[in-house]
């Protein structure tokens, strides 16, 4: 049975930001100018840039949410995309999305602790090991996970996490999203 969920999405392989990224970067307005400038008509150089950002980052991330929803899935569905969420500063992390979904969660678990066990596993140890410059609050291996998981909401973020993971074919994803992002570009480009 579905029950319904705000995923906060983290992981950079299924969505990369807007600073310094492929969607935007400190050379996405100039590559814009020059665009448009080869393209006129006019002799005159004419400086170009995103007037509304705001409303470019929302277009691309609602483009995003619609490309990581999974076709007919048992699992997971109908994603929302609710918000972005900017940090502050981007010393230590970029913006992600915030999805309302509908997720099984039964179905979920058994996708990362039996069907995909070694997988997960490996996910969990990748992601989640702690290290020099970087302390995980999420343990890294199955068995803390599972005891960890029965009070935690954001243990549901990261079986989300991995089933995207798994089953998105992550370079047409990326493709689709960074082209969206490029049309959007243009889109929302305005003379200064």
């Amino acid at each position: 049975m579905k029950q319904k969920h705000t995923y906060n999405q983290w992981n950079l392989d299924l969505f990369e930001g807007f600073y310094e990224s492929n969607l935007f970067n400190s050379d996405t307005e100039y590559y814009l100018t020059e665009s448009m400038n080869e393209d006129s008509q006019s002799e005159e150089r004419v400086e170009y840039e995103i007037k509304d950002f705001h409303a470019f980052c929302k277009d691309v991330s609602e483009k995003a949410t619609s490309l990581l929803e999974p076709d007919s899935d048992e699992i997971l569905s109908d994603f929302e995309f609710l918000e972005l969420d900017s940090p502050r500063f981007y010393n230590f992390r970029t913006d992600r999305l915030v999805i309302s979904c509908m997720v099984d969660v039964p179905k979920l678990r058994n996708y990362a602790f039996k069907t995909n066990r070694k997988a997960f596993e490996s996910y969990l140890k990748d992601n989640f090991t702690s290290y020099d410059g970087f302390i995980s609050f999420v343990p890294n291996n199955i068995q803390e996970f599972k005891e960890w998981m029965k009070g935690e909401q954001r243990a549901i973020d990261c079986l989300i996490e991995f089933y995207l993971l798994n089953t998105i074919d992550l370079d047409h994803y990326h493709y689709e999203l960074c082209d969206y992002a490029n049309e959007c570009v243009y889109r929302y480009a305005e003379q200064v």
